[in-house]
């Protein structure tokens, strides 16, 4: 159990955007934080889903188009490289 609970207390610093990772555990989980990060809600794809005009504001997901975007998103695209 003490090696799980230290690989969540080596990450958590991963959180916050203005760190800095330091060992080689941290650098690799943040080169591709979507796939390694096991703290979801601090994925990048999942903060720009939530940010304003997201694919996630009420108003988007209440049309067809949105609700598609969406299931393609979570099917699909997430955590997908850009470009």
């Amino acid at each position: 159990m003490e090696p799980f609970l230290q690989f969540y207390h080596d990450l958590i610093p991963l959180t916050d955007d203005s760190f800095r990772p330091i060992t080689a555990l941290q650098r690799n989980v943040d080169a591709n934080q979507d796939f390694y990060l096991p703290f979801k809600m601090h994925q990048p794809s999942l903060l720009a889903l939530q940010r304003s005009g997201g694919l996630s504001t009420n108003g988007h997901l209440k049309t067809q188009r949105g609700l598609f975007s969406l299931v393609i998103f979570q099917a699909i695209t997430f955590g997908a490289p850009a470009g």
